[in-house]
């Protein structure tokens, strides 16, 4: 019995890899992932939990659009948009509620906050605090001033 060339051989494996490769893609993906060579993750769809678990994800495997909705602060044909309640202040909307991306460096997340505002309330709060506590101790030591002046003058 003769054995087939080499080449005829290694052509033979390279067909079927690609026929399984192909057969692959066609919507055979694993569960929570869509696209050419199943590598892109689908978004934040919605459960059905009476077919999933609570912590699966499943799209369709070809389009990755969601097949119930999104889950809730997620977007778009394939909930992969989050959405921010407030406006990011020129950043862009990471996740559900939290801004990143600030263009400026004095402002920072989870809002694209001003560092000067909240530094200056910072201070404003601490000065109060400071100003209160030198208030208290003067009181507190002119009351013991007092106290002691007199108790001096009693027990003369």
């Amino acid at each position: 019995m003769r054995l087939p060339s080499f080449p005829i051989y290694l052509a033979a494996l390279f067909v079927v890899a690609f026929a399984q490769d192909r057969g692959k893609n066609a919507n055979s993906c694993q569960k929570g992932y869509w696209g050419a060579n199943c590598q892109n993750a689908c978004g934040f769809c919605a459960l059905d939990r009476e077919i999933q678990g609570p912590y699966d994800r499943e799209c369709d495997s070809s389009s990755g659009t969601c097949r119930i909705a999104c889950q809730d602060g997620w977007t778009g044909l394939n909930c992969d948009n989050p959405i921010c309640d407030t406006d990011c202040n020129g950043g862009k909307c990471v996740y559900p509620g939290v801004c990143g991306n600030c263009p400026n460096p004095s402002l920072v997340a989870p809002g694209c906050q001003s560092l000067r505002l909240r530094g200056l309330l910072g201070a404003l709060v601490s000065l109060v605090v400071l100003t209160s506590c030198l208030a208290l101790c003067t009181c507190v030591s002119s009351l013991y001033q007092k106290r002691k002046s007199k108790e001096e003058i009693d027990s003369m």
